[in-house]
Formats: structure tokens, sequence, C-alpha cells
């Protein structure tokens, strides 16, 4: 039987948090030890100064996608990563068993949203022909459970596929998880997509709708999922009157979708709302990165500065100022953040 901490270590490439966080904890539940980044340049970065046994590198990414990505990595063929297998993720169809991939030099594909086990094994199939190891042994039961309320509400609801969303998570506390993430990022996300819309920024917006394909997908909300994936494509061909037509009934299920989780999950979603107050040190290296960012126009190194923030509670005497800067960074607005923080 194979040791799986000797395989090495998967570095997962994103730019969806929720997308990272549970294919993160799918592999660190088989033993696998993960990086993750959140952007092509990020991803590049990383490899420069870490070994990594197999790269997992999402195809669809703002500004750098994962196929420049992954040649840039693979340019420095003497570097540390520079012959490292490299699985591609994909949330669109794929024809000729992913020819197409192999053609540009990445090892297979990962169908988004991902499939738990499917995930696991196949990482660790080519962990270990990678490291000329034994076949890797893996225990795919599941610990036995009461079943709890929440389980009982959601498996109750006609527009979730529980089944489905417990595949794609890898258990129930994964997908309770993820449920929780869905949920708790919901307005933002919405926010996001009315922003873009608003402003007739459909590079972005077609971003943000095939970032929602995919996390609806993986928590089995496939109705969503699909809509979703009609205006991704709607975006992509520059059908104005499709996204026109159909982006409020999208919002308006995504915000009925978040309202139906939000009573299945109960305490569990509410406690997990509850959020500690950011201290002022935090705050203030907070606001520090995002200015540094903003000069640089970094939107994505933003996203996940403000994502932590998220998490935290803003004081009262600071709220207007991150609501602002908030709807700033929403807008692309990098000079009139700038303008902010220095106040």
């Amino acid at each position: 039987m194979t040791d799986i901490n000797s395989l090495g270590k998967v570095l997962v490439v994103d730019d969806t948090d929720m997308n990272n966080i549970l294919i993160k904890k799918l592999l660190s539940k088989r033993g696998i030890e993960v990086d993750t980044a959140t952007s092509g340049p990020e991803a590049i970065q990383k490899t420069e100064t870490t070994k990594y046994a197999l790269i997992l590198m999402d195809h669809l990414m703002p500004d750098m996608d994962g196929v420049t990505a992954f040649k840039e990595i693979r340019s420095d063929a003497s570097g540390l990563n520079g012959r490292t297998p490299c699985i591609v993720l994909t949330a669109n169809s794929v024809d000729d068993d992913g020819q197409a991939y192999r053609d540009m030099g990445f090892c297979d594909y990962i169908q988004k949203p991902v499939n738990g086990k499917l995930l696991g094994d196949k990482v660790i199939d080519y962990m270990t022909a990678v490291n000329e190891s034994d076949t890797a042994e893996t225990d795919s039961g599941t610990d036995a459970m009461s079943v709890p309320d929440w389980v009982i509400k959601l498996r109750a609801i006609n527009w979730i596929n529980f089944d489905n969303g417990i595949d794609n998570c890898g258990g129930t506390e994964e997908y309770r998880e993820a449920l929780e993430i869905f949920l708790n990022t919901s307005e933002l996300r919405v926010k996001e997509i009315r922003d873009f819309y608003e402003n007739e920024d459909w590079d972005n917006y077609t971003i943000k709708v095939h970032a929602l394909k995919s996390t609806a997908g993986i928590i089995g909300v496939m109705s969503l999922s699909h809509l979703a994936e009609e205006l991704e494509e709607a975006g992509k061909n520059g059908n104005i009157s499709c996204i026109d037509e159909k982006t409020a009934s999208l919002l308006e299920m995504y915000a009925e979708c978040s309202s139906g989780l939000g009573d299945a999950l109960g305490q569990a979603a509410a406690d997990k709302k509850k959020k500690p107050v950011i201290s002022a040190d935090m705050l203030a290296e907070a606001y520090e990165m995002l200015g540094g960012y903003a000069l640089r126009m970094d939107y994505d190194n933003m996203e996940s500065v403000i994502n932590d923030l998220e998490t935290y509670d803003v004081p009262l005497s600071e709220k207007d100022r991150y609501d602002k800067i908030r709807e700033l960074w929403l807008k692309m607005d990098f000079k009139g953040i700038s303008a902010l923080l220095q106040m």
C-alpha cells in the first residue's frame, strides 16, 4: 500500500474560492497535502518556489487563463515544475475524450462540478505513477451517522439534487460546508453579477455566471446551474438580448435558492453568520494590501482580501468606508479605491 504522504504536494488553481476549498478538503480527506492559488500569476509564483507532484488547473479564469498559466510554467523545462503533470479542470463540455487538452500538454481533464471520488482516485493514480509507486488503495466507505435535521429538510426540497451534492463534495460534512459557503457568499455574488450587467461589462459578467454554473452544480442546484450556463453562452456569443431577458430570472432564482438553503440549514447557517469583529491592526493590514493591489489594478488579489474580510464584522466606524471600497472594487474603480484609502 502506497504511503500517501510520500507522494508529494498538489497545487490547485481556481479563481473561485469555493472550488479551491472543496477540492482541498476532498484531497486532504484522502491524506494529500494541497496548496491553492486563485489566479494564473499566483500559480506561476508558487511553482517557482515549491515542487509539486501534480497541478490541477482551472481552464477559464480572468486575466490569465489556465492554458496560458500552464504553458508559462512549462516554458522553463529545467525549473521546479517544468515537467510536473497538470490536469485541467473544465466546466465546458469535452469532446474526443479530452484529446484537445492532451494536445496542449495536459495529462488529463476533470469535468466540473467535480465528483469527489473520481477526483481523489484520479489524483492518486497520477501521483502514484509519478512517484513510481504501487497503485494506491483507498477506503471509499463512509462513517455511519444519524441523519441530521438539515439533511431531512434538504432532501424534501425538489430543486436540489442532494445525492449529486454528496457525490461532488465527498461526504455529508463537506457538503454542508459547501452549502454554507454558497449561502454566505450569495449576497456578494448577486451584487457582482448585477453590477457587471448594469455596467454592460460582458466579459466579467460572463466569468461570474460561469463561476455560478460551477458552484451551483457542485451543490446540486441544477436549474440554477443550467440557467447560468445558458447566460454564459450568451455572454460568449454576444447575445445581449438573451442576457437582458434572463438575468433578472437568474438573480431571482439565486436569491430564492439562498433563502431555501438558509431555512434548511437553520442554526448551522445562523451560527456561521455570527462573525468575529476584525481587529484594528488586521483591518489596517487589509486596507494596506487593498491599496497596493489597487495601484496595480489587481482585481483578483483584491477579491481574495475582500473575501477574507467578509468572514469578519467590520466596526461601525469603518463600515461605510468598507462598503464603499467593495462597491468601487466591483466597478473596478481602482483610482476611487486609492483615493478612499488615503482619507
